[in-house]
């Protein structure tokens, strides 16, 4: 059954479009808070990417031939990928051969092998810090990779820093909240949140939150962060 996009999908899916045949940009983001079809959208990309490939080596016969590989940063967001497109998905750190290091880390192992000339998408992207990023650029040729991530979501607990959204690559966002998730009081009530604070919002929220934590009289204790 054919997947009807949003506006806004329909706007990445164009998007994307375009970054296959763009030979200098080696990655670009699709980002989108919880809710807003990024699952939705990579099945339909990966559904047909084969047509979409076809007619760039038609009009660019030197279009290169990409292998297709979808990956996520956590066991956990790879097996709910692939329950929502239907494909195969591994951890970045598996198709890598990467593993941790002494430094709290990733690095390379024997198992570790160039992938060249691959189309990667890469899910859950905020996940990623610099070394994991450095890595990854290291072990990839000739490749093209597309993030997919939630900016709001939590960042590498070593780093404090999502290497990602920093790394001034081309970025399309997702607003607009899909079907499934409409009216759903707690994704609406996260979307205006977002959309109406400022960083003076959140640190007023964190020195209420510290407080009300530190003068509990069941808790009376420091803060966990």
């Amino acid at each position: 059954m054919s997947i009807t996009l949003t506006q806004d999908q329909q706007a990445a899916y164009q998007a994307f479009d375009n970054f296959l045949s763009e030979r200098t940009e080696p990655a670009m983001i699709i980002s989108g808070y919880a809710g807003t079809g990024k699952s939705t959208l990579v099945k339909r990309l990966i559904d047909d990417l084969p047509s979409l490939l076809k007619v760039h080596s038609l009009i660019d016969k030197t279009m290169p031939k990409y292998d297709v590989r979808l990956t996520a940063t956590t066991n956990k967001a790879a097996r709910a990928l692939s329950e929502a497109t239907g494909y195969p998905v591994v951890t970045i750190h598996s198709l890598l051969g990467l593993v941790p290091s002494s430094d709290g880390g990733v690095k390379p192992t024997q198992r570790s092998k160039t992938i060249k000339n691959t189309l990667l998408i890469v899910d859950e992207a905020s996940y990623i810090d610099y070394n994991l990023l450095t890595e990854m650029d290291a072990l990839l040729l000739n490749c093209k990779i597309v993030f997919i991530g939630d900016p709001a979501q939590l960042p590498p607990v070593r780093s404090g820093k999502s290497a990602v959204w920093h790394m001034n690559y081309p970025e399309i966002r997702l607003t607009q909240i899909v079907r499934q998730a409409k009216g759903n009081p707690i994704i609406d009530l996260a979307h205006t949140f977002r959309r109406r604070c400022t960083t003076k919002h959140l640190s007023l929220l964190m020195r209420v939150m510290v407080t009300m934590y530190c003068t509990s009289p069941v808790i009376n204790s420091k803060p966990p962060w």
